[in-house]
C-alpha cells in the first residue's frame, strides 16, 4: 500500500492542468487569415493535421506527467509491502506505548507434548524486539489482574525477563476482563502511538463469546471516538498473537464432587458423587480413579470412558467425626491434554447438631403450635420428651416476641411460621442474621398480616422476604410440582419426589407477587403458582413457603415427603459455612478471628506443604486473615490453637478451562466486528508486521522527482523535434480565397 507522509501537498496536482490551459489558450489565439495565394496549399496542410495533432497531444501529456511527478514527490509518498496473512503493515511514525495483555490460565499448559504457552511466549518475546529504545511497555497478566496497576516501563530488557518468569496458572480464562484491563492501561502512558497486544491460546471457552453485552461495550472502547484515528491511545492499534493449536483428542476432567446430602451427620453414610466430563474423541481405557478422605484413599475402581462421553461415579463412606474433612477423586493414568483437571476437592463440614430457632404466630409444645409439625419433622426424639436426643437438629420453639440478637446468635436457621407481625429490633435482627450468612425459612398462614410483611420485611425487594405476599387463594385442590429437581433442598428425595410430592393436596396458598429475576423457584403449583421459592439475601439464604405447614391449608406434613423436603430444606438453610471453604482459583483465602475476637495463633499451609501467608484484614466487612489470591488447586489447611486438627479448604479450577475447542474465524469476526486488528500465530512474523522491520517500506519521492527531470528533458527533445518538423510544413489558412 502507499502511504503519504504529507497529505495536504495533494493539492499541488492541481498543477497538472496548467498545460491544457495554455493549450486551450494557444488554440484560441489563432488568428483567421484570408490569403487567395495560399488555397492551394490547402490540400497538402490536410494531409499533414493528424500527425501535427498527435504530436500536440503527446507533448501535453508529457508535460501533465511531468508536473504531476514533482508535485506528487511533495507529498513523500511511501510504498509499503503487504504482509501475507497479516493484514495491511503498521507504520511507527512515534514512540510507541505498547500494552501486552497476555492469559496465563491453565488451559495454555495444553497439550502436553506441545504446550501453546510456550509458543505464546515467542509470540511476546518477537513483539518486544520489535520496540525500540523510548517505547513504554505495559505487561498484564490475567492472574495478576487484582494487583493493583503498574506504570509503564522503558525496560526491554526487563521485559523479556518478566514473560520468562510467567507460568501457567490455574485462574480462569476471562478474556474480556484481560482486553478491558489492557485498554484501561492506556491512560498511564504518554506516547502517541498506541498498540493493544493479546496473547492468547485462542480457546473458545477463555472468550466468553456467549458475553454479547460485555464484547459490545469492549468494541465501544477499542474503536474510540468516530474522529479518532487509529493508533491512538483511545483507539489502539490491535494485534492479535494467537498460539493457534487443533482441538486435542481426548481430555478427561473431574468437573465436580457433591454429595448427596445438604449436611452431614458423623456416622451415617453418604453417597459421593463424582462427575467426569470427556472432551474429544480419544477414548480412556484401564485408567484408575481413586477416593481419598483428608489425603488417605478409600476406594479405587478401574475407570474406561469410550469416545466422547461423560461418567458418573459413586462412591459411599461414612464420616466417623464431627468437624471439617477434604474429599478428593483423583484419575490416573488418563494420558489426555490436561494433567491438572483430573483431580478435584470438595471441603465438608460433618455436623453433630444444627441449631434451629422456631418462631410461632401461635406457640404451642409438642405437635401444637404453628410449627409443631416441623420440629417434629426436624427433632422427633426431642418433640416426644426422650432424654439424650440423638437429633441432627436441635430445635428452640419460641413466639414472635422471642427473637432477639441472642437467640439467633446460637441458631444457624431461623423458622418464622405464621407470625402476624414482628416489632422493629425483631426485624433488625433478622436481617443482619441473614445478611451475616444465616439461613431464614418462612411459612405463610392465616395469621400472617401481609400488608407489614410487605412493607417491613420484604421492603420493595430489599428485606429479608424474598417477595411480596398477595391475597389468599383457595382452589379446590392443587399438587405440588418440581421445578427445580438439582436444588439440594429436594436432592435427598429426587428419585422419588415426583410421586411423592403428588400425594399433596393444597386447598389455600398466598399469591406471590412481583418475582424478582434472582429468586428461584423450587415447587410450584400445577397451576403454575410458586409454593416455595429460596433467594440469596447477603451471605445467607432465605427460603419462603406460600402455605401453612400445620395442615390447615394443605395436607404436606401428613405425607410422606414431609420429613425428607423439610430436614433437607433446613439443612440446606444452614449449611452455609463462612467463610466459604470450596473456592475457585483467584479467590482468597479467609478465616475469621476466635469468638473473642482475637486472632490467635492461626497458621495455614498450601497444597505443597509451604506455609500460606495470611494478613489482617477484613471479610464482607468482618475482621479475619486473608491470604492473597490463590493461583494453585488443590488443597489447603488452617490450624488454630493447641488443637491443630485440619480445618480444610479447597481451591479448584473453572470447568470452562477443561473445554479446549479452539476459537473459530466466525467466533471472533463476531467478538470483534468492526476492529481493525492483525493475526499472527507464528513468532518468525511478528516483526514484518510494522514498517521498520526489513526493507519492507520504499520512499518514493526520490524516484519521482528523477522521473519528472527526465520527462522535462523528454519534453525538451520533442519540443525540438516538432518545432523542426512544423517549420517544414506549409502553415494553415483559413477563410475564404481572396
Amino acid at each position: 500500500m502507499i502511504s503519504l507522509a504529507n497529505a495536504l501537498l495533494l493539492g499541488g496536482l492541481v498543477a497538472v492542468a496548467a498545460p491544457v490551459v495554455v493549450h486551450i489558450a494557444h488554440r484560441r489565439r489563432t488568428r483567421t487569415m484570408d490569403w487567395g495565394a495560399m488555397r492551394f496549399l490547402i490540400e497538402v496542410v490536410t494531409r499533414r493535421q493528424r500527425q501535427m495533432s498527435l504530436d500536440h497531444l503527446l507533448l501535453l501529456a508529457v508535460r501533465m506527467l511531468a508536473i504531476a511527478c514533482i508535485a506528487f514527490a511533495l507529498t513523500r509518498p511511501q510504498l509499503s509491502f503487504r504482509a501475507a496473512g497479516l493484514g495491511d503493515l503498521i507504520s511507527r511514525t512515534g514512540r510507541t506505548a505498547a500494552v501486552i495483555v497476555i492469559d496465563d490460565s491453565l488451559s495454555t499448559s495444553a497439550p502436553r507434548s506441545d504446550p501453546a504457552f510456550v509458543t505464546m511466549k515467542r509470540l511476546a518475546h518477537a513483539y518486544i524486539d520489535t520496540l525500540r529504545a523510548g517505547d513504554e511497555i505495559s505487561l498484564v497478566a490475567l492472574s495478576r489482574l487484582s494487583e493493583p496497576a503498574a506504570d509503564p516501563i522503558f525496560d526491554l530488557v526487563g521485559a523479556h525477563e518478566y514473560i520468562d518468569r510467567l507460568v501457567p496458572t490455574a485462574i480462569a480464562s476471562d478474556m474480556p476482563a484481560l482486553i478491558e484491563a489492557g485498554v484501561g492501561r492506556f491512560s498511564r502512558h504518554m506516547n502517541p502511538h498506541a498498540e493493544l497486544v493479546i496473547v492468547t491460546d485462542a480457546r473458545a471457552s477463555g472468550f466468553s463469546v456467549e458475553s454479547s453485552d460485555r464484547w459490545s461495550a469492549l468494541r465501544g472502547r477499542l474503536t474510540g471516538a468516530v474522529q479518532a484515528a487509529v493508533g491512538t491511545r483511545s483507539r489502539p492499534q490491535v494485534i492479535l498473537l494467537a498460539a493457534r493449536h487443533e482441538h486435542p483428542r481426548g481430555n478427561l476432567s473431574v468437573a465436580e464432587v457433591a454429595i448427596d446430602r445438604t449436611l452431614l451427620p458423623p456416622g451415617r453414610p453418604v453417597t459421593i458423587i463424582a462427575r467426569l466430563i470427556k472432551d474429544g474423541a480419544q477414548p480412556v481405557s484401564a485408567a484408575l480413579v481413586r477416593l481419598m478422605i483428608n489425603g488417605r484413599t478409600i476406594e479405587e475402581r478401574t475407570l474406561d470412558v469410550p469416545g466422547d462421553q461423560s461418567r458418573q461415579i459413586s462412591f459411599v463412606h461414612s464420616f466417623d467425626e464431627p468437624g471439617s474433612h477434604l474429599i478428593e477423586v483423583a484419575v490416573e493414568g488418563a494420558r489426555d491434554a490436561l494433567a491438572e483437571d483430573d483431580r478435584r476437592s470438595l471441603a465438608v463440614e460433618v455436623e453433630s447438631v444444627l441449631p434451629v430457632l422456631l418462631v410461632e404466630g401461635r406457640p404451642g409444645t409438642g405437635l401444637d403450635g404453628s410449627l409443631g409439625l416441623l420440629a417434629a419433622a426436624l427433632a422427633p426424639r426431642n418433640v416426644a420428651g426422650a432424654t439424650g436426643s440423638g437429633d441432627l437438629f436441635a430445635v428452640s420453639r419460641v413466639g414472635a416476641d422471642g427473637v432477639t440478637e441472642r437467640a439467633l446468635s446460637h441458631a444457624r436457621v431461623a423458622v418464622l411460621g405464621d407470625v402476624p407481625a414482628l416489632d422493629a429490633e425483631a426485624v433488625s435482627a433478622l436481617e443482619r442474621f441473614v445478611v451475616a450468612g444465616g439461613g431464614i425459612f418462612i411459612v405463610g398462614g392465616p395469621d400472617t398480616d401481609r400488608d407489614l410483611a410487605n412493607r417491613f420485611w420484604s421492603r420493595g425487594g430489599d428485606g429479608f422476604l424474598p417477595t411480596a405476599l398477595g391475597a389468599p387463594k383457595r382452589v379446590p385442590s392443587a399438587h405440588p410440582v418440581t421445578t427445580a429437581a438439582s436444588h439440594p433442598a429436594v436432592s435427598a428425595f429426587a428419585v422419588g419426589a415426583a410421586a411423592a410430592l403428588r400425594e399433596v393436596a393444597v386447598s389455600q396458598y398466598l399469591a406471590l407477587t412481583d418475582l424478582p429475576p434472582d429468586l428461584e423457584r423450587i415447587l410450584e403449583l400445577d397451576d403454575g403458582n410458586p409454593l416455595l421459592v429460596t433467594r440469596t439475601r447477603g451471605r445467607g439464604r432465605v427460603a419462603l413457603f406460600a402455605s401453612s405447614l400445620d395442615g390447615a391449608w394443605n395436607d404436606l406434613p401428613y405425607r410422606s415427603a414431609f420429613v425428607p423436603l423439610s430436614r433437607s430444606l433446613v439443612g440446606w438453610l444452614g449449611g452455609n459455612i463462612l467463610p466459604p471453604r470450596n473456592l475457585i482459583a483467584g479467590d482468597r483465602l479467609a478465616w475469621f478471628p476466635a469468638a473473642d475476637g482475637s486472632l490467635g495463633d492461626v497458621t495455614a499451609q498450601g497444597p505443597d506443604g509451604q506455609t500460606l501467608p495470611l494478613m489482617r484484614s477484613a471479610w464482607e466487612g468482618h475482621p479475619a486473615l486473608v491470604s492473597a489470591p490463590l493461583t494453585r488447586i488443590g488443597a489447603y489447611a488452617i490450624r488454630t490453637g493447641a488443637s491443630r486438627r485440619p480445618i480444610w479448604f479447597q481451591v479448584g479450577l473453572a470447568s470452562a478451562e477443561s473445554r479446549l475447542s479452539p476459537l473459530t474465524d466466525a467466533q471472533l469476526e463476531g467478538i470483534l466486528a468492526g476492529i481493525p486488528r492483525h493475526d499472527v500465530a507464528d513468532p518468525a512474523q511478528v516483526s514484518g508486521l510494522f514498517t521498520i522491520a526489513g526493507n519492507r517500506t520504499h520512499e518514493l519521492w526520490r524516484w519521482l522527482i528523477a522521473a519528472g527531470i527526465l520527462l522535462l528533458i523528454i519534453e525538451t527533445v520533442i519540443t525540438q523535434v516538432q518545432s523542426k518538423r512544423e517549420r517544414s510544413y506549409p502553415q494553415p489558412a483559413t477563410g475564404r480565397p481572396a
